[in-house]
C-alpha cells in the first residue's frame, strides 16, 4: 500500500523548497553586485601578459574604477577614475561585440553556479577578445615603438621618453625578436609608426611582446572598452599579491 503524504509534510517540503530557492537567489544578487561592481573574478587564459602574468592565473579585478557595467545596461557607469600608464586593466578588443543582455544574465548564472568554471557567452570564445593588459600611452600622447621598446612624448612635453621613464609603475616586458628579415609593418614586428593618440584612446600592450595580440594589431582602444582595473592576483598562492 502507497504511503500517502500529509498535505501538511507537503507543505513544509514546499516552504523549505522555497526558502532554499530564496536563499540561492539572494547569494546570487549578492554575487552580482559584489562581481559587477566591486571585484570581478577573472582567468588568465594566454601567454600574452608573461612574465607578469601566465596562463591559469587568477586575478581581482575592480570595474568600480573604470565604470561598473550591468547587464541591463549597453554602456558602462561612471568610474572613480581613467586609465593611467602601468595600469593592469581588464579591457575589450575594439573587434569585441557584446552579448545580448539575456545571454549576459544566462551566463553571469552559469559561472555562479559553476564557481567560474563554465561559461555559455560566445564572445569568451574569440580568441584575446576581452583580456589583460598594460596600459603604455594615454590621451595626449605621442608614441613610437622602435625594439620592442615604446617611446612617449607626453602632451605638453619636447622629449621622448621611454615607457619605462613616463609609467607609474614598475614592470619588465618580455621583448623577444621576430623572425629575420618580418617587415616593420606586420604585427609582433616591435615597430610602431609615430602616432597621436586622441581624445578618449589608449594604447595597451601586453608584457609578452613577441605574443600579443594588442594595440600594434587592432590600434588604440577607446576608453568606453575598459572594463576593470587588476587589483590582486590571488592564485597561485605561492604568487599571492599585487602583480
Amino acid at each position: 500500500m502507497r504511503r500517502t503524504t500529509p498535505y501538511s509534510e507537503q507543505r513544509i517540503k514546499r516552504l523549505t523548497l522555497k526558502r532554499r530557492l530564496g536563499v540561492l537567489f539572494l547569494l546570487y544578487l549578492a554575487y552580482a553586485g559584489v562581481t559587477g561592481i566591486l571585484l570581478t573574478p577573472y582567468r588568465v587564459e594566454s601567454v600574452s601578459m608573461s612574465p607578469t602574468l601566465s596562463p591559469g592565473d587568477l586575478v581581482l579585478a575592480s570595474p568600480l574604477a573604470f565604470g561598473p557595467r550591468p547587464i541591463f545596461f549597453r554602456n558602462p557607469l561612471r568610474g572613480i577614475s581613467d586609465p593611467r600608464r602601468g595600469d593592469l586593466v581588464v579591457v575589450e578588443a575594439p573587434f569585441h561585440e557584446r552579448d545580448p543582455w539575456y545571454r549576459e544574465a544566462a551566463d553571469s548564472l552559469v559561472r555562479f553556479f559553476t564557481f567560474q568554471r563554465l561559461s555559455v557567452s560566445s564572445s569568451r570564445d574569440r580568441l584575446s577578445s576581452v583580456s589583460v593588459k598594460r596600459v603604455v600611452g594615454v590621451p595626449g600622447d605621442s608614441l613610437y615603438m622602435k625594439g620592442n621598446e615604446v617611446y612617449i612624448r607626453a602632451a605638453g612635453s619636447s622629449h621622448y621618453l621611454t615607457e619605462y621613464e613616463v609609467s607609474g609603475r614598475v614592470y619588465e616586458a618580455e621583448t623577444g625578436s621576430p623572425p629575420e628579415g618580418w617587415p616593420d609593418f606586420l604585427p609582433l614586428s616591435g615597430a610602431v609608426p609615430e602616432t597621436t593618440l586622441g581624445e578618449g584612446q589608449y594604447f595597451v600592450l601586453g608584457d609578452n611582446r613577441a605574443g600579443a595580440l594588442d594595440s600594434r594589431a587592432y590600434g588604440p582602444v577607446d576608453r568606453s572598452r575598459f572594463r576593470a582595473r587588476v587589483l590582486l592576483r590571488y592564485w597561485p598562492l605561492g604568487s599571492f599579491g599585487i602583480p
